[in-house]
This record gives structure tokens, sequence and C-alpha cells, in this order.
């Protein structure tokens, strides 16, 4: 018989990076052959705003309290050898998670967290000593703790024991990954300039976080300069606010012939948005980034990078290597990135071959269910 697995977390709707690790392992037909898997939804079912973060909304409150009962009926029914959670990063979130982990401790179960971000330890510092020493004894409750890099396994030190902080990076799934005759058309259509327009990409939600409008703000220089640039936005709208501010400033800026805006795409859409794409920017100040899985994406299909030092990106993004590091909010800096790369194809065909080749080896989708099925198999067994 089978040994079995509760996962608790954010399934999609909305698309994130959370709810997309949390559906990758769900479905995986390795970690289903290896256990039965149960999965407890905790999401809000929409995309929340930069402002509201965080904040205390009556519909989530009771829907984290109809999630509580469910891991408590799954503990009756089931019977789960191991509780998975996908942690929260806010105050709220965290104090009904470290009511999960505690019931699953309760009932003498093992108990895996896995964070996907790097805001946690911010979190710990900034809070006042009675809920410092909640989290501390929760956490000292764990068997694992989960971190998307190696750089944010600090975020956890202190907190948990350093044996039971391990490193599961996230992925890019097949369907994204090229086949050696793509690769070998992309570099060459790089090397020699094959392409009559230069398409910048962005592709997530678009969050004011996540740097979009620094991009728009670019574009409107790049624009001013004739430079023959064209800029997609791949994503979903948090709200209307952002939807019509974006919208406004490309109107009056002159803009609607260089940007489009695509939405959500997925599938081998999101693949040819990819591949047909030369540039792949995220300028992100949001505080709660890990190791954003657009980036992965965007560096299998052979995209230069220019992004930000933030949460876990330096430990995959190298400055001049494979993509270029720009302060955050600095639209200027994002104009000089990109005017370089758009100048160099050689430097954009070896970014382009460091990329492919780094997915390639370290971030496929069975790398990462595999490592589940291995550290839960370890688990149980201890």
């Amino acid at each position: 018989m089978k040994n079995r697995v509760v996962l608790i977390g954010s399934f999609p709707p909305p698309y994130h990076g959370t709810s997309i690790a949390l559906e990758q392992l769900a479905n995986s037909k390795v970690l289903n052959r290896a256990f039965c898997v149960k999965n407890i939804n905790t999401s809000g079912a929409r995309l929340i705003t930069d402002l509201n973060i965080g904040k205390f909304r009556p519909i989530k409150f009771l829907k984290d309290i109809l999630s509580f009962f469910a891991l408590g009926w799954q503990m009756i029914v089931f019977r789960p050898k191991i509780v998975y959670l996908a942690i929260a990063q806010t105050r709220l979130g965290f104090l009904r998670d470290s009511l999960f982990i505690l019931l699953a401790k309760i009932c003498r179960k093992k108990c895996v967290i896995h964070l996907h971000g790097g805001y946690f330890r911010v979190l710990y510092e900034n809070s006042g000593w009675p809920l410092k020493l909640w989290i501390k004894m929760t956490l000292s409750q764990l068997d694992l703790a989960i971190v998307l890099t190696s750089s944010l396994r600090d975020v956890f030190r202190g907190l948990v024991a350093e044996e039971k902080i391990v490193v599961v990076t996230n992925f890019v799934v097949n369907e994204l990954l090229p086949t050696e005759s793509e690769v070998e058309a992309k570099l060459t259509s790089i090397k020699f300039g094959g392409r009559s327009n230069f398409k910048v990409l962005f592709l997530n939600n678009l969050l004011v976080s996540k740097g979009f409008f620094d991009i728009l703000r670019a574009a409107a220089i790049l624009k001013q300069q004739s430079f023959p640039l064209e800029f997609i936005f791949a994503g979903s709208w948090p709200s209307l606010l952002e939807k019509n501010a974006a919208e406004n400033y490309v109107k009056a800026n002159n803009l609607t012939t260089n940007v489009q805006f695509v939405g959500f795409v997925k599938g081998t859409e999101k693949k040819q948005l990819l591949w047909d794409s030369d540039l792949f920017v995220f300028p992100t100040y949001y505080p709660y980034e890990g190791l954003p899985i657009a980036i992965l994406e965007a560096m299998a299909a052979g995209l230069p990078i220019i992004t930000t030092m933030q949460g876990g990106i330096p430990d995959v993004v190298l400055d001049r290597v494979n993509g270029f590091f720009v302060p955050a909010q600095a639209p200027e800096k994002l104009v000089q990135a990109i005017k370089e790369l758009f100048s160099d194809h050689l430097l954009c065909a070896n970014m382009a071959e460091e990329n492919i080749n780094k997915i390639k080896q370290g971030f496929t989708a069975q790398k990462y269910e595999q490592a589940f099925v291995d550290l839960f198999t370890k688990l149980v067994f201890q």
C-alpha cells in the first residue's frame, strides 16, 4: 500500500509561481506512482493587487477556516504520512499556516514547508516579539523546509535546523523546452541578425512591483530615440486600475504601434511567444520574489535576461554572462541594457546558448518532481 501525502497551498486559478509549482507537483505521474496524493486548495481564486497583499479579506478568511477543517478531515479519513505546505510570507498567512503545521504535528505527521519566495526573513525580523516567538516555536516542529535556491537557505537560518533546510529549484515544463534543431536555428538567427524586428518580452502577472511600468517608461525613451523595438506584455491584470493606467500611458506616449498587451498565455501559445522574442526584461522589485518560473522559461527559449537582484534571481542569472542586472525602478538603466543587447548579436547569442544549456542541465520538471519523491520517501522511513 502506498504512503499518503496531503498538499496544501494555492492551486490555480489564479496562475502565479506558487500555484504553477503546486499544480505540477499534484499532477506529477512520478509522485502519484510513489504516493497517494490529496490536495487542499487555499487559493483566493483571484489575483491580489500590490496594495492588498496580506490584508484581511472576509471571504478568504472563511476559505482558510474551511481549509483547516478539510485538513482535520483528511487526518481522520485519509491518514497521510506527510503534510506538505506551501508556506505564506505575510503575517495573516503565516498565522493560518502555523495552525496547519501544529495540527499535523499533533496528529504525529511529518511536516514539510516549501517557501516559494525570499521575504519570510523580513517578515520575521519586522515582527514583534510575540510573533517572533510563535514563528520560532512553530518552525522548530518542522521535519523539512524547502527553499528555491542556495542563497535563500539564509531565510530559515536560526529558525530551522541546518540539516532540515534543503534546496529544490523551480523548473520548466517539457513542452517549453526546445529541440536541438530549434536551438540551432535560434542561435543562427541571433548571430546573423536574421530578424526584421527586435521583440522585448515581459511575461508575468501585471503587478506594478513586477516592474512592467518601468519597461513602459523605457519603451517611451527608446521610442524618442527612434529604436525599432516591439514590447510585448503577457500576463493577467490584477485589477482595472493597473490596466487603465498602462493603456493610458501607452496612448499618451504614442506607443500604440510599439506595445502589445496579449493577456495570459500558456502551452504552445506561450512557447511561440517566447521563441519569437529576442530579449526578456523583468525588472522586479516585488518583495516576495523567489525564483520566478518566467525567468527560467525565458532562459529555456534562449533569451538574454535583464532583471534585478531580487530574491533568488542572482543564483541563476550572472551579470554579463547570461543577462544583465539593473537597479529596480530605474527605466534609464533598462534603456542602456536594452540598447547594448540590441546592438550586440554575438553577446546575445552567447547568452542564449548559456541559458539554454543551464535550463537543460538543472531546471527540468523531471528533476523537480523526482526531488520530491526522494525527499518524501526519505521522510517516511526516518
